[in-house]
């Protein structure tokens, strides 16, 4: 009697992910001729390098602690420690990235594309942190809800930014950080997890056990990288 139930709760649980994951994947899938008809094809080159760029940069930046977060709160860590650790890497990576943003700003001036990256950078790596403490919550609901909602409204504003006012890729930057802070402002607003967060809970323990596990799970594209740049 208790596998069954235990087993149903499996079922549900991977349909619940499996409708958030895929449902938003399918809905990005069809913006892909959306973009190639109202971007021209330089348009679209520079976006999707943007967009793969920060995919890239992303997990370096942070230390991939939204994967080590998951993975602590599995093994039955304190979650004050582990989230407050999580938000303490994402701080770091923000100040980082806003000295580049100021060092880049003063050589070759302020645009409206970079404060754009800048916000896509900060809004998409906290959405995955905290998507991932929601996730190790059990808050499954929440976070199919917040992927979800997060591709409707990159559907809906990409329409507004492409088609009606004809931004290019700024209204394609615009839209991507619009979805992102949605999603965030979601998981916030509902996810519990604000409490969660103190500055007396940083622990630099758990982020060497990060580092550690960041290295197990990028060490060959990391050597792969160092042997191309060496020639």
């Amino acid at each position: 009697m208790e596998n069954g139930k235990s087993m149903k709760k499996l079922g549900k649980n991977v349909f619940i992910i499996a409708l958030g994951n895929i449902g938003s994947k399918f809905l990005v899938f069809l913006l892909v001729p959306f973009y190639t008809y109202y971007l021209t094809p330089k348009e679209y080159g520079l976006a999707d390098l943007i967009v793969m760029s920060v995919m890239v940069l992303l997990p370096i930046l942070t230390l991939s602690i939204g994967d080590g977060l998951f993975r602590f709160n599995l093994d039955n860590q304190n979650r004050h420690k582990t989230f407050s650790s999580a938000i303490g890497v994402w701080l770091s990576a923000m100040l980082l990235v806003l000295v580049g943003f100021v060092l880049i700003s003063v050589i070759f001036g302020i645009s409206i594309l970079a404060i754009l990256v800048v916000l896509l950078i900060a809004f998409q790596s906290l959405y995955i942190i905290l998507q991932q403490q929601i996730r190790s919550m059990n808050y499954l609901k929440l976070y199919a809800t917040s992927g979800l909602t997060l591709t409707l409204v990159l559907l809906f504003s990409n329409i507004v930014c492409l088609k009606y006012f004809d931004l290019g890729v700024n209204g394609f930057l615009f839209s991507q950080v619009l979805a992102f802070f949605v999603g965030t402002f979601l998981i916030l607003a509902f996810g519990r997890v604000v409490r969660l967060f103190s500055f007396r809970d940083m622990s630099g323990k758990l982020l060497k056990k990060n580092v550690a596990l960041f290295y197990s799970t990028y060490s060959e594209f990391i050597t792969l990288v160092v042997i191309t740049s060496c020639g």
